[in-house]
């Protein structure tokens, strides 16, 4: 059994394999991915998504690429949307407004999931992502 989910591509296989920032997947419920927290900001908005790191391609990973909309050079293994899912939205936090270092430094491609296994679409996560 499977569920649709989202892949979030990271910024090297973007701009080396021309892949979209999300593509639909489907995700065998047995996956890792269920046992993830849920990111913050979602789980405010009633939604609660999951979402664990994959592998990247060794082959541009320590390599630096022009970053989209951005005026620095980053890694591939940039992904900002996953980053931003990340963002501690708790006003009290001395981190508010920011993402654990582990969503912020060599995070590569992404798997999303909702954590109720309802399907996550690639229009919702785009939508989520970038009100963050």
């Amino acid at each position: 059994e499977t569920v649709t989910g989202v892949r979030i591509n990271c910024l090297g296989d973007r701009h080396t394999e021309n892949k979209p920032a999300f593509e639909e997947v489907q995700v065998p419920v047995t996956h890792a991915v269920f046992t993830c927290p849920a990111a913050p900001i979602t789980e405010r908005i009633g939604i609660p998504i999951r979402a664990i790191k994959g592998p990247t391609n060794p082959a541009w990973r320590e390599e630096f690429f022009d970053g989209i909309g951005l005026d620095h050079r980053s890694t591939g293994t940039t992904n900002s949307r996953a980053t931003y899912l990340h963002l501690d939205c708790n006003s009290a936090s001395n981190d508010f407004g920011w993402a654990p270092s582990y969503w912020q430094n060599k995070v590569g491609n992404v798997i999303a999931v909702r954590a109720d296994k309802q399907p996550l679409l690639v229009g919702h996560l785009d939508a989520i992502t970038r009100y963050c």
